[in-house]
């Protein structure tokens, strides 16, 4: 992430901590999204989509500041949740090397606001081509 961009978030994120009162409670904001790897096919051809799907059982980690809050495998159909207070968190998919794919995607980061659910796709790579 670029200097300008990292520093535009965390101003955003205290903007947002700062305004936020009590309404931040964990229990009212949090993460969810979906773990999906592809491709699937060796050849994607027009009329016969090939989409990337859930993927179940991966870990899936949130740290902020450095430090791990919170981690949860994911469910049968690739989703996963965590409630925490608002602020920025790095989340990041961990593959194992012994799951359906050869890496995932970088940590993103992510925004959470007072009472917010914010929402994130994380997609990891089958190595098919």
């Amino acid at each position: 992430m670029r200097p300008v961009v990292a520093a535009a978030v965390a101003i955003f994120a205290l903007l947002l901590l700062a305004c936020g009162g009590d309404d931040g409670a964990a229990g009212d904001s949090g993460i969810e999204g979906v773990v999906l790897a592809g491709p699937q096919c060796p050849v994607e051809q027009p009329g016969s989509p090939c989409p990337d799907q859930p993927v179940s059982g991966v870990s899936v980690q949130v740290a902020a500041g450095g430090r791990t809050v919170a981690e949860e495998q994911t469910g049968e159909d690739g989703r996963f949740s965590f409630a925490v207070s608002p602020g920025v968190y790095e989340v990041a998919a961990l593959a194992t090397g012994d799951g359906p794919f050869l890496a995932c995607e970088a940590p993103q980061t992510v925004v959470v606001g007072p009472g917010e659910q914010a929402a994130i796709a994380i997609h990891c790579d089958t190595g098919i081509r």
